[in-house]
């Protein structure tokens, strides 16, 4: 997928998200694009599962169905990338590194090209193959595929894990609010993954961009720990309010 539809079918999503259902005709006007371009890009998003399509209008299907890895990337990036630099500054040389498949990571991996004897570990198909550009050591988690994630999950890759020592695990969560009770995710079978990483981890950081911190309207239903098991959280700048709820993580950094 190119770069500019890409960009096209996250501003779909965001418009969509805004309003109940919208004419296909006012959507192409807005994105100033063709009827048969945004015929196409909505053919493939219903085929995702993101949107519904129905006698002329588009809404979005639901909040709780995955996006597309690639079109999460591009929600707030910047945004997403400071935190990701942020992270990736305690990585030391020689350590081995567990990074997950959240869209954070993807903003700021280049950043790792100048870190030297590392191995990464990953359930990530992107982010094993953006390190295996860079030469980087990797350790591929291998297991089931889930597609939309681009990422592994099941027996074989928890196995894998479970036979290593991890120094640093860098990880991400959907939305999440204080009912939550930890850091979520919207898949239920990213949850035991994400326990065995954390049982093999000497330490853990969490990494999100602030929109996710007491975000009520795409609260995540699975939650695979509580905020106290993670020894950092890194976000941007907090209002009081989403302080309070990672109030119990043991180190809050806001950038």
């Amino acid at each position: 997928m190119s770069k500019k539809k890409e960009e096209r079918q996250l501003q779909i999503r965001q418009i969509l998200e805004g309003k109940e259902k919208i004419k296909v005709a006012e959507l192409a006007k807005l994105l100033s694009v063709t009827p048969e371009t945004l015929r196409k890009d909505l053919d493939e998003l219903q085929e995702r599962k993101i949107l519904i399509r129905e006698h002329g209008y588009a809404k979005i299907q639901s909040s709780s169905v995955e996006t597309f890895v690639e079109l999460k990337a591009q929600k707030n990036k910047e945004m997403k990338k400071i935190v990701a630099l942020e992270a990736f500054s305690r990585i030391e040389n020689g350590m081995i590194v567990y990074l997950d498949s959240g869209s954070t990571i993807l903003t700021a991996i280049s950043a790792l090209r100048n870190k030297s004897d590392i191995t990464i570990v990953t359930n990530s198909i992107l982010v094993a193959y953006e390190c295996a550009n860079m030469n980087l050591n990797i350790i591929m988690a291998g297991g089931l595929l889930f597609n939309i994630g681009k990422r592994t999950y099941g027996h074989f890759a928890t196995e894998i894990i479970d036979h290593l020592s991890i120094d640093l695990a860098i990880m991400g969560t959907d939305a999440f609010t204080e009912k939550s009770h930890g850091f979520t995710t919207i898949s239920a079978d990213e949850l035991g993954f994400k326990r065995h990483v954390m049982n093999q981890s000497a330490k853990k950081i969490m990494i999100s961009d602030a929109s996710k911190v007491n975000n009520k309207a795409d609260i995540a239903p699975y939650a695979f720990c509580k905020f106290n098991e993670f020894d950092e959280f890194i976000t941007n700048h907090l209002t009081a309010e989403q302080y309070d709820v990672v109030k119990t993580v043991k180190k809050v950094t806001q950038v």
